[in-house]
């Protein structure tokens, strides 16, 4: 993380999807209000959504850096309901998620993720 960060300017929330095991977390950065979701599950879109609307934060993008049977990414859902950004790891086959702009290493808002 970049130490030029304080405390005070990041959003952490970490989200846990019981029925697939997979950890989400929404990170923003309190000054401009832009939010991302890193690994987003399809049955948790409204939650995700409706935190953010709390927060008083825009999505703008989503972050997917593993793929498994166990759940359906919700990237492209939120892509169509927020116009947000979709950033896929290098780490999933190009095949399994196609026409998706693939990076490695990711700066975020200043941060390395």
């Amino acid at each position: 993380m970049n130490s030029n960060i304080s405390e005070n300017s990041l959003i952490l929330r970490q989200f846990f999807h019981k029925e697939s095991c997979t950890y989400t977390y929404l990170i923003a950065e309190n000054c401009s209000k832009l939010a991302m979701l890193i690994n987003p599950v399809l049955e948790q879109v409204e939650c995700y959504l409706q935190i953010i609307k709390e927060l008083g934060l825009t999505l703008n993008c989503c972050l997917e850096t593993n793929s498994n049977e166990n759940h359906q990414s919700g990237i492209y859902y939120l892509q169509n309901l927020t116009q947000c950004q979709i950033i896929v790891l290098n780490v999933i086959p190009k095949a399994l998620i196609p026409e998706t702009e693939t990076i490695d290493p990711l700066v975020y808002c200043g941060m390395y993720i």
